[in-house]
């Protein structure tokens, strides 16, 4: 990667190097200060032409493109530039006037590294020495044909480039962090999210859900109509909880969700989840049927709430609940338990909300798989 530091900015000087302050000048418009672009802007003639790669990019005067690098200055916010290649050479066009062209191949990063572009671009500019100084009466930019949109240029090209980089990054994020089938994150992505609370100290909230019957339906109708369940479940789960409860699949027919509450009054923390529970267990039964045969899917809810902190972790917490649904499993099914810190005592809540459910009715003919 080549470096190129900051040089002196002295144009008045009539056998200055014009190819070392052509480079300042593109220094300065991709890295420099307000303050350094502002003071570049006087170096180019009041009635420059400059063209850039896209066909936005042209403007017949000084004060026609100062608004524009302004802009850039504004948008280029956050992008961390390094030039990969940096050359200039100059021609004598005659006594008063230089042409000094090259090439700029330039990587951007986004501050946070979460994308990566490259530029490439060829430059010509042509001064020309006017009472004290040299100024520049025009500059070209062009980007190769091959690697150039129609309308594409700085900044807006990168603009549009890291929007879609982050788009990417953010979708491929989201897809890893997925269950497949129903959208909810996955065991591994939970797992991460659990790992990270442990840094918190906040009261928790666990509720397990698992399936009652579940088994049943892929032995009678195939697994085909348990994962039609299991996205119906996923539609109950994520119209109950926020999608910062931290919803997740975290085996074939067990659910969880795990979120921090900014209250420590165990009546306001149960009855907010009385009322969730209350919602979960309103949309049970699911039915399946199909001719003579039926099979009731329900939820067995255990919930813990308890201080993350001290020698209390989050998987501690997840633990608790998993213990109290298995005894709604012996117990009743089709109801929640919940575990209060500082309460030894598993209390069972909402065991006979009443519901219609939801009947999914099979064709007489359709086969199980």
């Amino acid at each position: 990667m080549q470096t190129v530091t900051k040089s002196e900015f002295n144009f008045h000087d009539r056998e200055a190097n014009l190819c070392e302050l052509t480079k300042e000048v593109w220094r300065r418009y991709f890295i420099g200060s307000e303050e350094e672009i502002r003071e570049t802007l006087v170096v180019f003639d009041p009635n420059c032409i400059i063209i850039g790669a896209g066909k936005h990019e042209f403007y017949e005067s000084r004060d026609i493109f100062a608004p524009e690098v302004l802009l850039a200055l504004e948008q280029r916010k956050g992008i961390l530039f390094q030039f990969k290649r940096f050359w200039a050479k100059m021609r004598i066009i005659s006594e008063d006037v230089r042409l000094v062209y090259g090439e700029i191949d330039i990587d951007g990063n986004i501050a946070d590294g979460r994308a990566r572009f490259t530029r490439d671009a060829h430059f010509s500019v042509f001064y020309r020495y006017s009472g004290d100084s040299w100024k520049i009466i025009s500059l070209v930019q062009s980007t190769p044909a091959k690697e150039r949109g129609v309308g594409e240029h700085f900044p807006h090209i990168l603009v549009d480039q890291i929007e879609k980089a982050w788009e990417h990054a953010d979708k491929m994020t989201e897809l890893a962090q997925q269950d497949n089938l129903t959208g909810l994150l996955n065991r591994g992505a939970f797992e991460k999210m659990l790992a990270d609370f442990e840094a918190k100290s906040c009261m928790a909230v666990a509720i397990y859900v698992d399936l009652d019957n579940f088994k049943a339906v892929n032995d009678t109708f195939g697994h085909a109509v348990g994962d039609t369940v299991l996205k119906r479940v996923s539609e109950i789960l994520k119209n109950v909880f926020r999608k910062e409860d931290n919803i997740a699949r975290i085996g074939g027919d067990e659910f969880c969700a795990f979120f921090g509450i900014d209250t420590t009054d165990h009546t306001r923390i149960q009855n907010s989840v009385r009322g969730r529970v209350e919602q979960l267990l309103s949309k049970v039964p699911i039915i399946v049927c199909q001719g003579v045969n039926e099979v009731h899917v329900t939820f067995s809810i255990g919930i813990c709430v308890h201080q993350i902190g001290n020698s209390m972790i989050p998987a501690d917490v997840l633990e608790i609940a998993d213990r109290a649904m298995y005894e709604v499993k012996k117990q009743t099914k089709n109801g929640a338990c919940i575990h209060l810190e500082d309460d030894s005592v598993l209390r069972y809540i909402g065991s006979h909300v009443q519901s219609k459910g939801y009947r999914l009715t099979l064709p007489s003919d359709r086969v199980g798989e």
